[in-house]
């Protein structure tokens, strides 16, 4: 299994400091509490390639009652899905392919928040805050080596985008666990409530555009954070957790 090296200050960031450092002895405990996620998580992935088409938005919409609906967004067709998103069509502009992934560090990040819950408080949060950089942090290295791959077969990444970013629904997320057998694959699901166990796991759709040989220059630039995660193409822009 993959050892995954979380950002200390985006740990830091998660327990809330933003402009001061935690003292050393919650630095220990940091360091603590990511080693033991470092022995016990198992982390996994699965992704799937697949064709796509942006439809332009159409105010002439089927209704809910058969007129004409106010709506005016655009359609996302990609595989059997009809995925109605602005800011998900502004993501994928000018993409021809798009990946669909899913990702989790497994049941150990839960298992140790429930224990610490009860005899640490403190750790528990830390827990909490640790394993969630460190499932970006997986998803950033997963980001690193497709972007190396698709690159060398004339492919650009753009960032990629979850459930529950922006207007997209965080419905879709039955939808890309469908779609990955994620249960099967890789023990990923998801409650009625949308909550997917493991906890700390990610889902997300990534662009594929196709690099214009002849002018390479005007293709997106992809080798920046911003374009492994999501906040870039966010609106949450209060969002606590915004890199």
């Amino acid at each position: 299994m993959p050892i995954i090296e979380p950002r200390e200050k985006e740990i830091w960031r998660y327990l809330g400091y933003r402009n001061e450092e935690p003292g050393q002895d919650i630095r220990d405990r940091i360091t603590h509490c990511v080693e033991t996620l470092q022995r016990e998580c198992t982390p996994k992935h699965i992704a799937r390639e697949f064709s796509l088409e942006i439809l332009p938005a159409d105010a002439a919409h089927a209704g809910p009652e058969g007129g004409k609906s106010r709506e005016t967004l655009p359609v996302i067709r990609l595989h059997d899905l009809a995925i109605t998103s602005s800011s998900l069509a502004k993501n994928l502009q000018g993409c021809e392919k798009a990946l669909l992934f899913a990702a989790t560090l497994g049941h150990a990040p839960d298992r140790l928040i429930r224990r610490a819950s009860v005899t640490h408080m403190s750790d528990a949060v830390i827990y909490q805050a640790a394993a969630a950089e460190m499932i970006e942090a997986y998803c950033d290295s997963l980001n690193d080596g497709w972007n190396a791959s698709y690159t060398q077969q004339g492919w650009i990444l753009h960032p990629r985008f979850s459930p529950g970013y922006g207007d997209l629904s965080l419905s879709l997320q039955r939808d890309i666990i469908r779609l990955l057998d994620t249960p099967r694959q890789i023990g990923l699901t998801l409650t009625e409530s949308l909550i997917m166990l493991p906890s700390k796991s990610v889902t997300a759709i990534i662009g594929l555009e196709r690099t214009d040989p002849d002018h390479p220059a005007s293709a997106p630039q992809t080798n920046c954070a911003a374009a492994r995660s999501g906040c870039a193409s966010c609106t949450l822009t209060d969002c606590l957790y915004r890199r």
